[in-house]
């Protein structure tokens, strides 16, 4: 029986090695809450349920397109195509001097190497804030 605890005990604490990607970082939690955060490369955290590791690639341009959906090919030209379509709800806007237009826009963003951790946990959404903050900016 001591034997079964041990080889537990030794498993659980072996299942504590994580890897960091190149283009990642590694952001521990310690029971849920932001602990520090540690490059590419493999490393180790105290295992699960007291520690846990987000890793946000933090060199990857991610792409957010508000009023059109691209194809399988990425082409996509002005309104609807063959390979994308036309998203009216996100593209029609109502202007400062209360025109209405039809916009579409590709965003393009990254997360700042050393602020995944901002990324995460202090902002609401943050796949949606781009897009709300873009809509605001576009209707002044």
């Amino acid at each position: 029986m001591t034997i079964l605890v041990a080889v537990v005990a030794v498993l659980w604490a072996a299942s504590g090695f994580y890897r960091v990607q190149p283009d990642e970082q590694g952001i521990v939690l310690r029971f849920g809450a932001y602990r520090y955060w540690t490059p590419p490369g493999l490393r180790y955290h105290l295992p699960w349920p007291i520690e846990t590791v987000e890793r946000p690639a933090v060199t990857r341009i991610n792409r957010t397109e508000i009023g059109f959906r691209s194809g399988s090919g990425g082409l996509t030209q002005s309104g609807t195509d063959a390979g994308g379509r036309d998203v009216l709800a996100e593209s029609l806007m109502l202007t400062g001097d209360e025109n209405i237009i039809d916009i579409d826009v590709s965003v393009f963003w990254r997360i700042r190497p050393n602020e995944a951790s901002k990324f995460l946990f202090n902002a609401a959404g943050p796949r949606n804030w781009c897009s709300a903050s873009r809509k605001a900016r576009c209707a002044r």
